[in-house]
């Protein structure tokens, strides 16, 4: 009889929560930072930013306290099923994407305040990283949108890796042998 290979847990309950968590404060990101940029300025765009600046700066945090639990817990490894440059490969885009998740929110932050004043939902006022100066307002704020990109093309690939290693862990698996190696007849 064959059987649904169950894929193994690799990550803790808590990391698949960070993991969620970031993967859904993230696509809510991208929609609404992509809308404001098209928008005249209004009360819908003013919105819009304020609610893009608030939720980055969650994902910010988000991202130290997941690195930091990352650092700290060792996962349970399948690499060593995958193909040796699949195993880099996966190793390089979680690295450059927890790299991604805190670099894109910090130019988005000093871009912000460095062109203006950024509070979050309009409640608490966030200190600027960088005094005032419209000029690097607009550098910050042109390499917050290319990494954002960036990012958003690397959780593509994360994704489509993902599914395809979903895929195969749900594939049917051989018969298992008989505890004398041989294979049961059916």
């Amino acid at each position: 009889m064959k059987t649904t290979a169950a894929a193994p847990a690799d990550y803790s309950r808590t990391a698949r929560i960070f993991h969620w968590v970031t993967a859904v404060a993230f696509l809510v990101q991208f929609p609404i930072g992509f809308t404001m940029t098209q928008l005249t300025p209004g009360s819908t765009s003013e919105l819009l930013f304020s609610v893009h600046g608030s939720v980055g700066f969650f994902v910010l945090w988000l991202a130290l306290l997941r690195l930091a639990y990352r650092l700290r817990t060792k996962i349970n490894r399948r690499n060593s099923i995958l193909a040796t440059w699949h195993s880099r490969a996966t190793l390089i885009a979680h690295w450059t994407i927890y790299s991604l998740l805190i670099l894109v929110p910090l130019t988005g932050w000093a871009g912000s305040v460095a062109g203006d004043i950024l509070e979050l939902f309009g409640i608490v006022r966030l200190p600027a990283i960088l005094p005032p100066d419209h000029t690097w307002s607009i550098w910050l704020l042109w390499s917050h949108g290319l990494l954002a990109f960036s990012l958003m093309a690397i959780v593509a690939v994360h994704i489509g890796f993902g599914l395809q290693g979903y895929l195969e862990g749900s594939a049917e698996e051989p018969e298992s042998p008989t505890p004398s190696g041989v294979p049961a007849s059916s």
